[in-house]
């Protein structure tokens, strides 16, 4: 298989392979599996898989649920 890229994209692609210690076909080949395994776990969890580049927000989201959760009981006593 051929890839034609610019001169300054394919500069770019092999300094970052370099800097992994890879190959650029390992360097291409890691990221297109990573990228592929990113995108199937999405398909099972659209929206958990739509935040895959948002895991902050995600995490704040989480933990703002957590609070509220803690804050306002969905039960109250029946005594109180």
């Amino acid at each position: 298989m051929v890839l034609e890229l610019d001169e300054n994209t394919a500069r770019q692609l092999i300094e970052a392979a370099s800097s992994e210690g890879m190959t650029v076909e390992e360097f291409v080949r890691a990221h297109l599996l990573s990228n592929a395994r990113i995108a199937k776990k999405s398909q099972s969890y659209p929206i958990i898989g739509g935040m895959a580049d948002e895991a902050n927000l995600l995490d704040e989201v989480v933990a703002n649920a957590y609070a509220a959760r803690e804050r306002d009981p969905l039960r109250v006593d029946s005594d109180g």
